[in-house]
């Protein structure tokens, strides 16, 4: 049930998933919370249950605690009981309708955004840049220097650097121009 190509995710890869939704644990550890797996009936058929989930959340981790509540019954009566225990234990309370639900919370915990990459130099910018080798990117060095100053060139400045052609000259304009105004907005 779990979509495969959020199983294939390196953060995912590292953490033991469940295939199906009723497979999940009931104590789930992700990087930035811990989260807690429970259902509405059995909580009402046990409250003393709930209160030992929410303690043993809040001691697993400093970080953020999520109760998981997947509403299986109709009656929900105790709904207020689990939010007002909740708030008392400063988790955090997710309530899914359905366990597809609680499947889209889980894998929205799970998934981080990626990185931005992080450059070294002018080089390892420029390397990026599709059809740059390190000669190019030596040549541009020695002409200018920095980064900053190769931005501020234009495509026929670049024409005059042997190597370079139209088509390079072109894309690494438009990349240096596109990605040094939109880090200076």
């Amino acid at each position: 049930m779990i979509i495969s190509n959020f199983l294939k995710d390196p953060i995912i890869a590292t953490i033991h998933f469940p295939k199906t939704v009723r497979d999940i644990p009931t104590d789930i550890q992700f990087p930035s919370c811990s989260a807690n797996f429970c259902r509405i009936s059995t909580v009402q058929q046990n409250p003393e249950y709930l209160e030992a989930k929410l303690r043993n959340l809040r001691s697993f981790s400093q970080n953020q605690g999520v109760l998981l509540l997947v509403l299986d019954l109709e009656d929900l009566q105790c709904l207020e009981f689990i939010n007002i225990k909740c708030f008392e234990y400063n988790c955090l309370l997710l309530v899914a309708a359905t366990a597809m639900d609680l499947q889209k919370y889980i894998e929205g915990f799970a998934s981080r955004p990626k990185p931005q990459p992080v450059y070294k130099d002018a080089g390892d910018f420029l390397k990026q840049i599709k059809g740059v080798n390190k000669s190019d990117i030596k040549k541009l060095l020695e002409r200018w220097g920095t980064l900053s100053k190769i931005s501020k060139q234009s495509e026929q400045d670049m024409l005059n650097v042997k190597g370079i052609g139209k088509e390079k000259a072109k894309k690494i304009c438009n990349v240096l121009f596109s990605n040094l105004t939109r880090s200076n907005n």
